[in-house]
């Protein structure tokens, strides 16, 4: 009995309270995840943001240049005022609408008719009164011409009086009789003379007059002529079948209705969507960089999931200033696109792409934002099977999305995109942003080592 006591109280002295044991589980428990934190990366006090991972791999370096602007048809007809004489600004009555879809005689743009129609009252009103000028000349003409007549006949009858008179045989007259007889006669000759040269002068002063208003009147008349077609051709229509495009101009800004417009002034056009190329700008410090015949991938900003290509066909010498709202200067080039999408695409549209200046193939490349730009060089954090380790590579070029890699890190490594490393959140920085399609180079000497 003694025997049994003694070894049920040596247990029960062997025996740990309840609370106890479940504190030893749970701190069991904590180890393992702790465990399993460090194997996968993550510490205590990671954010899910900084557990993302990226591998080195080998591909193609494409350094290129950023490029954006509009597209433009290569073969459109382009609608401006019409000429009309005396006439410089024009204004907008109507418009067809932006993308709508015309045939051939279709109008597609009006302007303001009103001067127009005021000048042609003129030139009607001046046409008219010159035709009444014109009738009570030709009436007067011929009532002088009347009278003109009539003296003439008197003058011819005066004479043939006084050629009787002179006729009379000598010996049946006294000579003073003759004498005065021979006088008549010959008064009766000018006068007769005189009334012919009159009704000449007469005839041709009239003629000149008749011909001065027929001209004014023709004038007049050929000016109505010009108006009444002026007015018809305020009404532009499409010369072919198309689309309606606004033209804008160097601001950037459509004409709408009740605009006014010089008159050279291209407001709308009517594009062959099957040729189109694509007008875009280049800063200008990239310019010297860029030369025709280099590769263009572009996406428009309305499809951003297609990707055209083209290639740099003419780089303009002037340097101009980018829109108001922008600073800088820019380069404008133009870039022939072979393929095009008349479903998609119209001249207009905004895109955005990046020229290719050189292509490295077969380098190795780790993400841009795995890289953490301190003073003392570049800096990643390469994953490990408990954790991860810091890792000094030597880089070399770079765009905007990845970097080449010198020495250092190896085709497989797994890179923490984090923007803070573990343990050195008040060290670590990161990769300096990077314009879109920029190209440079980060050189350092490598520094970490494999472990």
């Amino acid at each position: 009995m003694k025997g049994r006591r003694s070894s049920r109280a040596s247990f029960a002295a062997l025996r740990l309270p309840l609370g106890a044991v479940v504190g030893v589980a749970v701190v069991a428990v904590a180890v393992v995840a702790v465990a399993a934190a460090v194997a996968t990366g993550r510490g205590p006090g990671s954010a899910a943001g900084e557990s993302a991972w990226a591998e080195v791999r080998r591909g193609d370096l494409v350094l290129s240049v950023p490029v954006s602007g509009t597209l433009a048809a290569v073969d459109a007809a382009r609608l401006s005022p019409p000429p009309v004489a005396g006439l410089w600004e024009f204004k907008i009555v109507f418009l067809a609408p932006e993308g709508t879809m015309v045939r051939r005689g279709e109008p597609v743009l009006g302007f303001d008719t009103s001067l127009l129609e005021r000048t042609l009252l003129d030139k009607e009103a001046e046409r008219d009164s010159a035709q009444k000028q014109l009738d009570k000349q030709r009436a007067d003409l011929a009532l002088a011409r009347s009278d003109g007549g009539l003296h003439l006949a008197e003058a011819d009858a005066d004479r043939r009086r006084a050629e009787m008179a002179v006729a009379v045989p000598p010996e049946l007259k006294s000579r003073n009789e003759l004498a005065a007889a021979r006088a008549d006669l010959e008064l009766a000759a000018r006068k007769t003379e005189y009334q012919r040269h009159r009704l000449r002068l007469t005839a041709a002063a009239a003629a000149a007059q008749l011909r001065s208003l027929t001209e004014q009147r023709d004038r007049a008349a050929a000016r109505v002529a010009e108006m009444r077609t002026a007015i018809s051709r305020m009404r532009v229509a499409a010369p072919r079948d198309g689309t309606v495009v606004y033209l804008p101009n160097p601001n950037g800004e459509k004409k709408k209705v009740g605009d006014s417009c010089w008159r050279l002034e291209q407001v709308v056009e009517i594009p062959d969507l099957r040729r189109l190329r694509a007008d875009g700008e280049i800063d200008e410090a990239d310019a010297g960089r860029v030369a025709a015949g280099q590769g263009v991938t572009l996406r428009l900003d309305a499809h951003p999931e297609i990707v055209f290509t083209g290639r740099v066909a003419a780089i303009k010498t002037a340097v101009r200033q980018r829109a108001a709202a922008l600073a800088g200067k820019v380069v404008q080039i133009q870039i022939d696109l072979p393929r095009t999408d008349p479903l998609r695409m119209r001249p207009g549209m905004r895109f955005a792409g990046a020229i290719e200046l050189e292509r490295a193939p077969g380098v190795l490349l780790a993400p841009l934002a795995a890289v953490r730009s301190l003073p003392d060089g570049p800096l990643v954090y390469r994953r490990t099977r408990f954790g991860a380790e810091a890792v000094r590579p030597r880089l070399g070029r770079h765009d905007d999305r990845q970097v080449e890699v010198l020495a250092g890190l190896a085709a497989g490594d797994q890179l923490r995109l984090a923007a803070v490393a573990p343990g050195a959140a008040d060290a670590a920085g990161t990769a300096p942003a990077a314009a879109p399609g920029a190209a440079g180079t980060l050189d350092t000497e490598a520094t970490g080592e494999r472990r």
